[in-house]
């Protein structure tokens, strides 16, 4: 027992209490269960994809978004589904590349426009866009482009042209796998939509055009996804899903 009488030993006594404290709250014995910025309470919910199939392409893309760490959702066939849950998913990728030649329910194209209206982020590929003067005409028109119905089946040299989460990991030039399918898109002429290329092609000038509509974010990809075959992807293409992923659900 410490006793007045002894002040040097007291002294001590204080100085080895306080540096165990100090020891044991640096270890975190006293920290259990609460949180800090270093060291979160609980996990980070993972980014949600809803992934709208075409009938091929979307294997290898849900293969490429899962093994990046989202958390993701096959829904089916775009031209079959009712849109009902997507505000449940921070993006959708829309395909349509292997199966096209449908018509998604109005209900279903209302759902996911008023998804995207309202800040959801949204993509799709060629085809949607490229038949919008006879069919899906109301969410072809929330993307920042316009079709010249001009196609190719070769593979397109992509590059940088600014700077963009898009970008980030990407060399300044890549080239797709050789069953590739580029799609001509332009920018839309309405200023509404912000667009924005991100990549020259060479084939086409704009391979990759991004926008918004309402408070949401929009990108249109002018590939045809597995259209002509599988082998069209590369480590760069994978990185640019990856991407896209990112920026669509981002802040």
């Amino acid at each position: 027992m410490l006793s007045s009488s002894h002040p040097i030993s007291s002294n001590r006594a204080a100085f080895a209490i306080g540096l165990l404290l100090l020891v044991l709250f640096s270890s975190g014995v006293f920290m259990a269960g609460c949180g800090s910025d270093s060291n979160p309470a609980g996990p980070t919910e993972p980014t949600k994809i809803l992934i709208l199939e075409d009938g091929g392409t979307e294997v290898h893309v849900a293969q490429v978004l899962e093994a990046a760490g989202f958390d993701v959702t096959l829904g089916g066939n775009w031209w079959e589904t009712t849109a009902s849950d997507v505000n449940d998913y921070d993006a959708v990728f829309l395909l349509s590349g292997v199966n096209y030649s449908f018509e998604m329910s109005q209900e279903a194209q209302d759902r996911l426009v008023a998804y995207v209206s309202n800040g959801g982020g949204i993509m799709t590929t060629d085809w949607m866009l490229y038949y919008r003067s006879s069919r899906n005409a109301t969410i072809s028109d929330v993307f920042p482009v316009i079709t010249t119905r001009a196609y190719r089946y070769a593979p397109e040299i992509y590059t940088k042209i600014v700077n963009h989460p898009l970008t980030a990991g990407l060399p300044s030039q890549f080239t797709p796998g050789p069953e590739w399918t580029a799609v001509e898109f332009l920018p839309d002429t309405l200023a509404i939509k912000n667009p924005m290329p991100i990549f020259a092609g060479s084939i086409y000038a704009s391979p990759v055009i991004i926008g918004e509509f309402g408070k949401g974010r929009t990108l249109a990809w002018g590939m045809a996804g597995e259209y002509d075959g599988s082998d069209i992807w590369t480590a760069e293409v994978d990185r640019l899903l990856v991407n896209m992923a990112n920026w669509l659900a981002g802040p």
